[in-house]
């Protein structure tokens, strides 16, 4: 369990970020915390909660904190072009949580989380996941191009392939932060001794979406399972260039 960690991304104070509804700074307050509080009372995992407007919440966990469970950090990394857009902020949160979290670097699996967003079955998706491999467990959008973003577990070692594309992120120019990652993973599944998985399970998400406001729809367990089933038969296929 030490080997896997629990990375929950945070902007408190979003300061006008485009593409972003929810500005509220206490209503965000109060989802990140309640989302937090689950994955504290609901799994046993570590957990790193990392904040990029300066707004640090820390007091609120310093139990949690002193036995090691939780590692709250915060910085100031809001300041940049609003045009980039949030997904850009979203991958400098990564790059300084990779760089500075102890938790982090004693884990060999990251388990990104949006820090928002409720993912009800967290535990039943890792489980499900096999960690033999250096792997990347995400769902992907084959026909766009793109990936889902809010929920994915990977190996840390594919965390600087990633970031070291996170200035591509544009979101003004439309080059996303999920397709960026989608196309790290397409360079990632290159290396014979990684590997790339979507989950044979449904994400079931209880939040609702920073960029358009709308609730995350609940996953299906047999839609889920069929669109593995189909990448396993598929999978030679579905990668061409």
């Amino acid at each position: 369990m030490d080997d896997i960690v629990l990375l929950l991304t945070a902007c408190i104070n979003p300061n006008g970020m485009s593409y972003t509804v929810v500005q509220d700074i206490e209503l965000r307050k109060k989802q990140y915390r309640e989302s937090l509080s689950f994955y504290l009372t609901h799994t046993k995992y570590k957990i790193v909660f990392i904040e990029n407007s300066n707004t640090d919440i820390s007091c609120l966990y310093q139990k949690e904190i002193s036995e090691g469970r939780l590692e709250c950090i915060t910085f100031d990394g809001n300041n940049y072009d609003r045009y980039l857009g949030k997904g850009f902020g979203e991958a400098l949160i990564l790059n300084y949580a990779y760089i500075h979290s102890k938790l982090i670097a004693q884990s060999h699996y990251i388990v990104k989380i949006t820090g928002r967003v409720i993912v009800e079955n967290v535990i039943e998706l890792i489980d499900s996941c096999s960690l033999d491999k250096k792997s990347v467990y995400c769902e992907l959008g084959l026909r766009e191009k793109t990936t889902v973003s809010v929920f994915f577990i990977a190996h840390k070692d594919f965390y600087p392939l990633f970031l070291s594309k996170r200035n591509l992120i544009n979101d003004f120019s439309k080059c996303y932060f999920e397709k960026v990652l989608f196309q790290s993973i397409l360079e990632w599944r290159k290396d014979i001794h990684h590997k790339y998985s979507p989950f044979y399970l449904p994400v079931h998400l209880r939040g609702i979406c920073g960029t358009s406001g709308a609730v995350y729809p609940t996953g299906n367990r047999v839609k889920a399972f069929v669109k593995y089933i189909l990448y396993l038969f598929f999978k030679r296929f579905l990668f061409i260039e």
